[in-house]
């Protein structure tokens, strides 16, 4: 039994959901998918001070804006709970100022590197992990500096799930009561604005200031579990929806089937290891002149490879000491010499040996602008492709937050039971660690807002699929499906993710791709009502024209946005006979006029899904 330190900061900067800006299942780049121009977004580390600018191929957003004849995201940040080291010095001065960044999945081939050099944190946000019978502490600090928003609207919490804890550490606003052990002391202006004195409470803490949460296991195998914790405050659901959540991991060493990762399992030893490694060959070939400017620096990649050589312990002279760029063509990465007319490397990346142990978390989510995410990315070939060999014992932990939907897990080629306790009592479920199946054999379950599970595939076992002579054995080597199941959130909602069973050693580029579904002959101007978003979501038209709204999903409106228009242009009506909130049934296929004078613009909406939206543009 121990306590268990966490040190979380909530901090706001974009999020791009698309990083690899890609969408293998139709094969084309994300721009081809959402019409709106790739942004450049400057971020910075609040405490260290990095601040880089990247170019975010599908950020949170507010809408897209007409830029002369292009659509640009209106960026707008999400909230990420990231993770810092302890603090070194007696008085806990530097606490909050070294990042601890790791990736949720180690083994997951597309999440991006999360540390300074990336995403500055992850979403979901921070993974809490313990073993039954421990208690976890968290240092919490509310960093939100969002501009133009109100302080109340920047407060924040943690409530979790599945453990135990007191009413001061529910972080539930307006529920929890003061913490008489946590004077507001020096951060007493910070929330006297939020309308607390004396002493902190955990269900509202204000931009700067921090709340030490306590919440304990007791020992009891029943809180063992995938669980998750997330901001419960005043506008607990917007933040919740801006990514304000994470995993919390509920050991129990009892348990066979629970997954303990250990340093051996990690990629490379590394939290934040790649699953690949580049192995690389002397060619020395010319090739025509090139300047720095006019090479694509891929520090990545040159790190990667620095690290590589270290780890082989390969020895190297001066004549043969890494050049200040790599170049990076489609997969290969090529070392020229300094003045960039010899090619004296070429390296490809390969996979690692797959771990032996794995746990992969996938929160199944929303971002303002996105849609339906899992774990922060959206397409085949960003959401994840987590990794595992023919013998891994994979643990999966799945939890979904969304506004109205739920969804389904569902791993092609494999089956699994859900695990509980031994006995039906209170007691027994009390004090049974979960060895006993309480589900049949599954490969798709449905689960809805707030609800988590876990399960254990030994993939050798007849619940995973295995590469073998037998022919009575599946061949589990390959890339399988890993996604949500309902139809509109899997495409074209994007939440399609897989899970690849390689034995090592591969070249690891080259997975397959896909191609658009060919669109049966529909009206010009047409637009999809599907997976809870309009597609496209932002046209431009001739005024006077007609547009046709396809309702290929059932129980959606389309309305003017409040404010409704630019310029002169009149609102769309389309009340289907009724007021604006009468749900559309599906197959029906409504036009709409459109009035106004080139330049103006319509906003619109979802009437019961206010995140669904979209503009048309009058040219």
């Amino acid at each position: 039994m121990a306590d268990i330190e966490y040190w979380i900061q909530l901090e706001n900067r974009p999020w791009d959901v698309c990083p690899k800006n890609i969408d293998r299942m139709h094969g084309t780049d994300i721009e081809h998918i959402t019409g709106a121009k790739p942004a450049s977004v400057t971020i910075t580390s609040p405490e260290t001070g990095v601040s880089r600018t990247v170019t975010m191929y599908h950020p949170t957003n507010d809408g897209t804006e007409t830029v002369g004849s292009d659509q640009h995201w209106k960026v707008v940040d999400a909230l990420i709970l990231r993770r810092y080291k302890p603090p070194e010095e007696a008085d806990g001065s530097d606490a909050w100022t070294v990042p601890d960044d790791r990736r949720v999945n180690p083994w997951d081939l597309n999440e991006p590197n999360p540390t300074d050099n990336g995403t500055m944190g992850t979403i979901p946000g921070a993974t809490l992990e313990c073993n039954v019978g421990d208690k976890i502490i968290v240092h919490f600090r509310n960093k939100d500096f969002r501009a133009a928003k109100d302080v109340k609207a920047r407060t924040h919490s943690l409530h979790p799930h599945g453990i135990v804890f007191a009413p001061i550490y529910d972080g539930a606003f307006p529920l929890s009561p003061p913490d008489t052990s946590q004077p507001v002391g020096g951060e007493a202006a910070l929330w006297s604005s939020v309308g607390v004195g004396g002493f902190k409470k955990g269900d509202r803490v204000p931009p700067g200031a921090a709340f030490d949460y306590t919440w304990d296991t007791f020992g009891w195998p029943a809180t063992a579990g995938i669980w998750h914790y997330h901001d419960h405050s005043i506008c607990d659901a917007e933040n919740v929806l801006l990514g304000a959540m994470g995993f919390l991991i509920i050991h129990n060493p009892a348990d066979p089937d629970d997954v303990i990762i250990e340093e051996g399992d990690l990629p490379g030893g590394e939290h934040n290891g790649s699953p690949t490694r580049l192995t690389c060959f002397d060619i020395n070939l010319p090739f025509l002149p090139l300047t720095a400017e006019a090479a694509k620096p891929v520090p990545e990649a040159l790190q990667r490879l620095r690290n590589e050589r270290k780890e082989e312990e390969r020895d190297c002279d001066d004549k043969l000491e890494l050049a200040d760029f790599v170049l990076d063509r489609g997969g290969l990465t090529l070392e020229p010499n300094f003045d960039f007319t010899i090619i004296r490397k070429i390296c490809f990346p390969v996979f690692r040996d797959p771990p032996k142990n794995a746990q992969y978390l996938q929160l199944y989510h929303e971002l303002p602008g996105c849609g339906m995410l899992i774990s922060g990315r959206k397409f085949l070939g960003n959401a994840p492709t987590v990794i595992g060999g023919v013998d891994t014992k994979m643990r999966f932990g799945v939890a979904g937050m969304n506004r109205e939907a739920f969804h389904t897990f569902h791993l092609h080629g494999h089956r699994w039971v859900i695990p509980g306790p031994v006995g039906t009592d209170p007691i027994a479920i009390q004090s049974s660690p979960q060895l006993q199946a309480v589900s049949q054999f599954e490969d798709t379950r449905v689960f809805g807002a707030a609800n988590s599970f876990g399960f254990t595939i030994q993939q050798g076992s007849f619940m995973g699929s295995r590469f073998t002579p037998d022919p009575s054995r599946a061949p589990g080597l390959g890339e399988w499906h890993m996604h949500c199941h309902v139809l509109g959130h899997m495409m074209p909602g994007g939440m399609m993710g897989s899970l690849l069973v390689i034995n090592g050693g591969e070249i690891a580029f080259g997975l397959p791709r896909g191609m658009m579904c060919p669109k049966d002959d529909v009206p010009a101007d047409t637009i999809e009502v599907q997976g809870f978003a309009f597609n496209p979501n932002n046209i431009t038209v001739l005024a006077g024209s007609n547009i046709v709204f396809h309702f290929k999903e059932a129980n959606h409106t389309v309305e003017t946005l409040p404010g409704g228009t630019t310029g002169a242009a009149q609102p769309i009506n389309i009340n289907n006979g009724g007021g604006p909130l009468d749900a559309v049934p599906v197959g029906q296929q409504i036009p709409a006029a459109i009035n106004g004078n080139p330049g103006d613009q319509i906003n619109y909406r979802c009437g019961i899904h206010n995140g669904m939206t979209g503009t048309i543009n009058i040219s």
